[in-house]
């Protein structure tokens, strides 16, 4: 904006940097007034070209003067690009580093040529004194400038044509009114008062007054009015001469906006700032009150400058003042100044002296809190230097070759008696480590990088050898680079790593062992799914056996309490020298490995007066080995639990086919007998859980604290992580078969969301879909119904899952007035219904209809080849059951 104001007055301002000897800047005015672009005068000696020859001596001189820090104005003629001669005015104000050498100036071209004109013209009309009255008129008819005769009261007595031009105002017709009609209404009375003041001291008097157009808007206008007297001296008209300033009085409005909005500036500013004159504060902006603890510019302006300064810089606070007024600035310099409510502060004052108002401004920058940065930072010095010298760590400062300091640790560590500064570092390395060591050293230097964690030997000053872990860093040191090397003792470490890798051979030989193990048993309880009678089991576990304890002689014995025994599965090779073996084992619990002069045997269980034994007839390497002890009396727990169940299973199965036999068995005996199965189920489920399961997970928490222990090797982490989840998995499948066994929420959700629940589960083991739709299903059924519905949906999806190859199933449950109906459909191969009856019982289609029978419901079955499986199941509302809306 202040550019566009100086362009507008013909005001060039340009900047010349002294360093670079070119110009910074320059304002389109200089083009203006020299008619050439600014690009053709990089340097100051480029002026030459467009100075006057006559005035070139002139030049050089002022020059010379501006290079050596005077401060001169001068009055120069140039020739312009229309070879035009003009008449310029130069002003420079010099800038000066703190040494006082001269940086650049920065100045201000005028054009005065209209001036040197006018004062010419003067000058010939000086001398050509008598005109005469034709003269006077031209020169009245065609002046720019307003001329008006008037009378003592203000009538007009003649306007040059120049009003017409100017006020828009018909020059003839002005003649006889009053001049004030023109004059804005209220600058009427200023206007009235000059002409009486005029009139009656006989003196000329300058004013300015806004003018009215003939369109109504104001023209300002510089008015001289001067007397004209008689013969007598009597005042008898006036003659004003006035000059059209309203593009002036525009100028300097804009001019003193802008200072207001400088001053605004600087009233927002968050530097804190003040002004000071003749030693006394004349004003301070908000962030220099916030920053002296004053709350209103009053409580300061009018105080003495010193009355902030502390004492001790008030010396240094008056030299500076005295300076200023010659160096016109001071850069910045730190100061203690002295807040209102006595809290002393330090700052950064710079000073700018302004030679037209005689004012000082100070310009403060707050360092306080960088000062007590910098004060933590030597007293963190001071501490670090400290933990440097108490540390227990060896910490050592040298420069690659020889020592700078040590501190206590070090000087035990390498058995220094006496100080070692000065001595070489190489001294106390190993020679199979200096080349290694140098070229550390290199590198830390070079590319002030830190050094990774080695290890290394050092020579002790008494010859001893110590194993050290090292590690170095660059670091400054007076002036230059040194480095900081930091030595820890791991001799004892060293021992204990020979320990540990001998301790983790070890236990990677139990890990492999235990890995093996643990498969033998995911293997074997896997496989235990699909056993349903206990020859399959006893052989099952003869195999097992045989294979991981790498033995033969591998037998299942019943024995008798005469000591009479039944060869049930493998080889039996065992002999016992004790006179009863039936007696010995009754000494011993259940599936505990018990060992003899020449084999092991465990006890699997006891049925009606008969011990069932695991023999092993020979003494295996592998059962010296307590995990593989371990494993075999787990596994062993496994067997023993489905062992009782089986037993008692099959022995109330041969009691029902004698019973059977001849006739199907009543419905009454069949909800006997399921009802027992489920309570079997539920005894065996409770046992797995209780026992096999807590034991598995016991032994996962155990590998889980190991895994997490800190101390044991990275190595070994991965192989025992396989071990863990091979243990989860374990885990999982007996949750699983104890839930198959006893649904654990069948009775406390109910049917259909029990129902819901197995669908989700198969649909994850199944590659086919399963949709249910119970929507129609609004009965309460009994506990017998709901276990008998709910293992009949289980029996249908196993045979789904294991013959039908369908990819999809549909169920649904639907109540009736007297029924209730479950109807099951597949996609799947179907079968020819005539032909398989023989395989129905395997199927567990044979299971199903007792289950339907034994609730007093039928079961339809229809189904073809390559046309799917469909199963209709009826069963009557029993008496207690009721619709959930009764």
């Amino acid at each position: 904006m202040i550019n566009e104001i100086f362009d507008r007055l013909g005001v060039a301002v340009w900047s010349f940097d002294f360093s670079t000897n070119k110009f910074e800047h320059f304002t389109e005015a200089f083009a203006s007034i020299t008619g050439y672009p600014t690009r053709l005068f990089p340097h100051l000696s480029s002026w030459k070209r467009i100075i006057h020859p006559e005035d070139a001596d002139l030049f050089e001189i002022w020059l010379a003067v501006i290079r050596h820090g005077i401060v001169q104005e001068t009055e120069l003629r140039i020739i312009d690009a229309n070879e035009q001669i003009r008449w310029v005015l130069i002003r420079v104000n010099v800038s000066k580093n703190e040494s006082g050498t001269v940086m650049g100036f920065d100045g201000v071209i005028t054009d005065i040529s209209p001036r040197k004109k006018a004062e010419e013209e003067l000058s010939r009309g000086e001398r050509k004194y008598a005109l005469t009255q034709t003269q006077y008129q031209l020169i009245a008819e065609n002046t720019k400038d307003l001329l008006a005769i008037i009378d003592i009261s203000g009538g007009l007595l003649y306007a040059s044509p120049s009003h017409n031009k100017v006020l828009g105002h018909d020059c003839g017709a002005e003649a006889g009114t009053s001049c004030l009609d023109y004059v804005h209404p209220d600058d009427r009375n200023k206007a009235f008062q000059a002409i009486t003041d005029v009139a009656h001291t006989g003196t000329s008097r300058q004013l300015q007054l806004r003018m009215v157009h003939a369109n109504g808007h104001s023209i300002h206008i510089d008015f001289l009015g001067t007397p004209v007297t008689d013969d007598q001296g009597k005042v008898e008209s006036l003659v004003f001469v006035g000059r059209d300033i309203t593009e002036e009085v525009r100028v300097r409005t804009k001019l003193l906006e802008s200072e207001k909005r400088f001053r605004r500036l600087i009233e927002l500013s968050p530097q804190p700032m003040i002004a000071q004159r003749a030693g006394k504060i004349s004003f301070i902006n908000p962030a220099g009150l916030k920053l002296l603890g004053a709350s209103d510019g009053s409580e300061l302006i009018g105080e003495s400058i010193y009355s902030i300064v502390h004492p001790d810089y008030q010396r240094v606070a008056e030299n500076r003042i005295a300076k200023i007024f010659t160096e016109r600035f001071e850069g910045s310099l730190e100061y203690r100044l002295v807040r209102l409510d006595g809290q002393i502060i330090v700052a950064e004052v710079a000073s700018i002296y302004d030679e037209e108002t005689e004012t000082i401004l100070l310009v403060l920058h707050d360092i306080t809190e960088r000062k007590k940065a910098e004060f933590a930072l030597k007293e963190s010095e001071e501490m670090n230097r400290r933990l440097v010298e108490m540390s227990p760590e060896a910490i050592i400062l040298h420069n690659g070759r020889q020592y700078i300091f040590a501190n206590p640790a070090a000087h035990a560590l390498l058995g220094a008696q006496g100080e070692i500064a000065g001595l070489s570092v190489f001294e106390n390395i190993h020679p199979d480590f200096a080349q290694q060591a140098a070229v550390r050293f290199q590198k830390v230097h070079d590319e002030s990088c830190t050094s990774p964690f080695i290890e290394q030997k050092i020579v002790r000053f008494d010859a001893g050898i110590v194993d050290v872990e090292v590690i170095s860093a660059p670091i400054s040191y007076q002036g230059g680079n040194a480095c900081i090397t930091v030595m820890r003792d791991i001799t004892e470490r060293k021992k204990a790593e020979e320990r540990r890798k001998e301790a983790e051979q070890a236990l990677q030989d139990s890990q492999d062992r235990y890995y093996r193990l643990q498969s033998s048993l995911d293997r074997f309880s896997s496989d235990l799914f699909g056993v349903l009678k206990i020859q399959e089991l006893e052989s099952r576990l003869v195999k097992e056996v045989q294979k991981v304890i790498k033995a033969t002689n591998v037998s299942i014995i019943e024995l008798e309490r005469t000591n009479r025994f039944y060869v049930r599965a493998g080889q039996h090779a065992f002999e016992c020298k004790e006179r009863s073996l039936f007696a010995w084992s009754e000494m011993y619990p259940v599936c505990t490995l018990v060992d003899t002069s020449n084999g092991h045997f465990l006890k699997l269980g006891h049925f009606r007066g008969k011990v069932y034994l695991l023999c092993i007839g020979e003494t295996p390497p592998m059962l010296a080995v307590q995990p593989k002890r371990v494993w075999l009396e787990t596994i062993s727990r496994y067997v023993s639990v489905l062992y009782d169940n089986f037993r008692v299973i099959e022995d109330l199965t041969k009691e029902l086919e004698e019973i059977t036999s001849s006739q199907s068995a009543p419905s009454w005996l069949l909800r006997i007998l399921f009802k027992i199965s489920e309570h079997e189920r539920k005894r065996l489920s409770q046992d797995l859980h209780d026992a096999a399961l807590q034991e598995q997970i016991i032994w996962y928490r155990k590998l889980d604290q190991l895994s997490a222990d800190s101390a044991f090797p990275d190595h070994f982490r991965e192989p025992l992580k396989e071990i863990i989840e091979g243990l989860l998995n374990v885990i999982y499948q007996i949750r699983i078969t104890c839930n198959e066994l006893r649904p654990p929420m069948l009775m406390q959700e109910g049917l259909v969301s029990s129902l819901e629940s197995l669908f989700e589960f198969t649909q994850i083991r199944s590659n086919y879909i399963t949709q249910f739709d119970a929507s129609d299903f609004h009965t309460l059924l009994s506990d017998d119904q709901v276990i008998g519905l709910y293992r009949i949906v289980q029996e249908l999806l196993s045979n789904a899952t294991k013959h039908s190859s369908a990819t999809e199933v549909r169920i649904s449950l639907m109540s009736h007035s007297d029924c209730i109906e479950l109807n099951y459909e597949d996609n799947g191969v179907g079968m020819q219904i005539s032909r398989s009856e023989g395989t129905f019982k395997s199927m567990g289609v044979y299971s199903m209809k007792e289950r339907v029978r034994s609730l007093g419901g039928k079961m339809e079955m229809h189904s073809s080849p390559k046309h799917g499986l469909k199963v209709y199941i009826f069963l009557p509302v029993s008496p207690e059951s009721r619709t959930l809306d009764a």
